[in-house]
């Protein structure tokens, strides 16, 4: 967001137009506590860092609605239930959206209600979809309705949990469904009528392709149009007519050359991030290739391509039209059509129709955000990730403990490496291990535990599994040094002593007198206890001060 005083005529009358621009500008009014003025980059900042620690769902979802530049416009009317549920649903577990999507529902001539859908990934197998209602009378402070679908053949109850406030219990609670009773709940049947029009959009596979030949636009990437490959279309043709098969196999990235190298060189960057995220989301998107000279080729498919290249990949999923050396490969499954990747569509507006104040102040926007870190706007990624796993009752370690591994500075900024479950000998397999190589060089060792474990009992001593936790890492300690020779040891320094960390529970859950203990306890033992708010401190001092750097 630009950092500018009141907000042109022009650019709210622009807003003005839809939904999610109104809901833009309310939620600009809630952060500055201004109406019609932007608020300074420090103060959007401050609040959405504030508010991912009370609700980091809510948060996120504010964040879309600041920076998502499409929406879809339908009358409520139009929407339909989907006449097998089931098969929808084991659908968009199939092929899950690509990140989060806007819709405006039109009631009437001036009532419409905002839906925010977007899915996150079970942690064994599937997705949960939440579908969040949303009216402009009640935004930013409240939501009309919310809901959670879930899509998972292994994993597939509660299939719709609804968020609820009972008149005998004022707090919130979900109330859960299945496929026999849902009608009860009307939120449930619009959220399924939603559900079934985005999957209905994931699944238009297949443009004509007579039409896309005679296209103006190309259907993925508006006016900008790769170069036409024609063996590329002759294969697709022989797919859909049945004359020729298809193979979904794991390939290494290097082994996939693009059609033409100059049109990924000058290939717009910002269509390349909304790929990005959508494969960080978890998106399966697979490239469609053909085997010719030695490598599969791609031609279609350059943002994503360029999305695993960006984001360092090294294996890949790849849908192969037609024959190739099957041998060296490992295949996942063999068929036809059905295989073929969806067609993917950018969110990207269409800026002709505007007029040329608007066009100014976006391209100003637009020039602005050049100077802003991509470091930062990650940052920002992983404390609402971090925050949403710790909110989450349901979180397990392993879920953590992936996500820290995926993103080590959310536990510490200054460590080189990160080492995932070191056995130490045959007794002892330490979670993490950081190595530190700045100043002095430091080796810590790491025990992860939940976050809805309380530390303390009423009485104001540690429980039993904090107790638990930090004994095992001393026994860590004491093993390393033992057996600082030991085989197990050779990828790491073992001249140097390491140190302990357990991370557990929440700060916010303590009392004053309970920090002041751990305080204490951390100050007289070599084995540190700290909580998973003491990470979000850490990550939301280092996103201010690279703010600050930046505004200087």
């Amino acid at each position: 967001m630009r950092i500018m005083n009141e907000i042109p005529a022009a650019l709210k009358e622009y807003l003005r137009r839809c939904l999610l621009g109104r809901l833009r500008l309310k939620l600009l009014e809630k952060i500055s506590c201004r109406k019609g003025y932007f608020p300074y980059n420090s103060e959007i900042t401050r609040y959405l860092l504030e508010l991912s620690r009370l609700n980091a769902d809510i948060a996120t979802m504010f964040v879309s609605i600041l920076n998502m530049k499409y929406t879809e416009k339908l009358n409520l009317t139009d929407l339909k239930e989907s006449s097998d549920t089931n098969s929808m649903l084991y659908e968009l577990e199939e092929k899950p959206i690509g990140g989060p999507i806007f819709i405006e529902l039109v009631l009437g001539s001036e009532l419409a209600l905002g839906a925010w859908v977007t899915c996150y990934p079970l942690l064994d197998s599937g997705f949960v979809y939440s579908i969040t209602l949303l009216a402009e009378e009640y935004f930013p402070d409240s939501v009309i309705g919310y809901v959670e679908i879930r899509a998972s053949k292994l994993n597939p109850n509660p299939v719709f949990s609804v968020l609820s406030t009972g008149k005998d219990n004022p707090k919130n609670y979900y109330k859960c469904y299945d496929l026999s009773n849902y009608t009860d709940c009307s939120i449930i049947v619009i959220a399924l009528k939603i559900l079934n029009y985005v999957s209905n959009i994931q699944n238009k596979k297949f443009i004509n392709i007579a039409q896309l030949n005679n296209s103006k636009e190309h259907p993925k990437l508006g006016q900008f149009i790769p170069p036409v490959d024609p063996v590329y279309y002759e294969f697709v043709r022989k797919v859909l007519d049945g004359k020729m098969c298809c193979t979904q196999i794991e390939a290494p990235l290097e082994a996939i050359h693009p059609y033409d190298l100059d049109f990924c060189i000058k290939f717009p960057l910002d269509v390349v991030k909304e790929c990005m995220n959508d494969i960080q989301s978890g998106v399966e998107s697979h490239l469609l290739t053909y085997w010719r000279n030695n490598t599969f080729v791609m031609s279609d498919d350059y943002p994503v391509y360029l999305a695993y290249r960006a984001l360092k990949y090294k294996e890949i999923l790849i849908v192969v039209m037609g024959d190739f050396p099957d041998g060296n490969y490992k295949v996942i499954k063999r068929g036809g059509y059905e295989l073929l990747p969806p067609a993917r569509t950018s969110n990207k507006f269409n800026y002709n129709s505007l007029k040329q104040e608007i066009k100014e102040i976006l391209l100003d926007e637009r020039l602005d955000t050049m100077s802003e870190s991509q470091g930062i706007s990650k940052l920002y990624d992983i404390f609402l990730g971090l925050a949403a796993l710790v909110q989450d009752p349901s979180t397990q370690e392993k879920q953590l403990h992936q996500f820290i591994l995926s993103n080590p500075i959310s536990l510490d900024s200054y460590g080189i490496s990160i080492h995932s479950e070191i056995k130490l000998g045959e007794k002892y397999k330490v979670d993490l291990i950081i190595e530190y190589k700045i100043n002095n060089k430091r080796i810590l060792l790491v025990e992860l535990e939940k976050a809805n474990l309380q530390l303390f009992t009423k009485s104001g001593r540690l429980r039993a599994h904090v107790t638990h936790a930090i004994q095992q890492v001393e026994d860590w300690l004491r093993w390393w040094q033992e057996n600082s020779n030991a085989e197990s040891n050779k990828l790491l320094d073992t001249s140097i002593h390491p140190e302990g960390l357990v991370v557990i529970g929440r700060g916010k859950d303590l009392s004053e007198e309970d920090s002041r203990r751990l305080l204490h306890l951390n100050s007289n033992r070599r084995v540190k206890v700290i909580t998973y708010d003491d990470l979000l401190d850490n990550l939301e001092n280092l996103i201010l001060n690279l703010e600050k750097d930046r505004a200087k």
